[in-house]
């Protein structure tokens, strides 16, 4: 669970830096968010910056506690494995991968709940032109799934369709009626309407 939430931490922290690096004057981690008089700069969102690199910060600082927890972790299941007379060579080697696999499992394992209800797709949106319709349940939305809205809400998402403008996610919806998932291809773009998708997503 603690590599779960580890993992999880990562992509936020990837997607927010993501974003910033994309937005309007490319301000990122540490680019100057006042001109050479003094002021705020006119071509940068300053407060939205300001509240993703704070967040970023904590982040860091959650991950760095969680994984001095995880190695203390291995440390203690080290000592165990000795203390019970277990092969210390092939103690730690095997339980290493074991939580990375976890890991990797659990998106699949979460991807079974839908997070959201699209109950609006408007024609000629980049929605439209992946093939999303009124009716999906989404899964999954890159790596953003079920467990990742639940602990961060719906902005997660916001923040992941920004940073990933131009460039194809992959979603995965269950369609109106049915059992089997569907896997779908959505990139987020300008067009004439509102917004990089064109279509609107009700939480479930």
């Amino acid at each position: 669970a603690k590599q779960d939430k580890a993992r999880s931490i990562e992509e936020e922290i990837r997607v927010l830096q993501e974003t910033l690096e994309n937005m309007p004057g490319k301000p990122g981690l540490k680019g100057a968010l006042v001109d050479s008089d003094g002021f705020p700069r006119a071509d940068v969102d300053v407060h939205t910056v300001r509240q993703h690199r704070h967040r970023i910060a904590c982040l860091q600082t959650d991950h760095q506690a969680l994984m001095k927890e995880v190695e203390q972790g291995l440390l203690a299941h080290h000592q165990q494995v000795k203390q019970n007379g277990g092969p210390t060579p092939t103690g730690p080697s095997e339980q290493r991968p074991r939580p990375t696999a976890t890991a990797i499992a659990a998106p699949t394992h979460a991807s079974k709940r839908p997070f959201a209800l699209i109950d609006e797709v408007s024609a000629e949106s980049p929605a439209a032109a992946a093939g999303l319709q009124v009716g999906h349940r989404v899964i999954s939305m890159g790596p953003i799934d079920a467990d990742a809205i639940a602990s961060r809400g719906m902005s997660a998402l916001g923040a992941l369709v920004q940073a990933h403008e131009g460039r194809a996610l992959e979603v995965v919806v269950l369609p109106q009626g049915e059992a089997k998932p569907l896997t779908l291809s959505l990139t987020p773009a300008k067009w004439e309407g509102r917004g990089l998708l064109g279509c609107h997503l009700q939480p479930e």
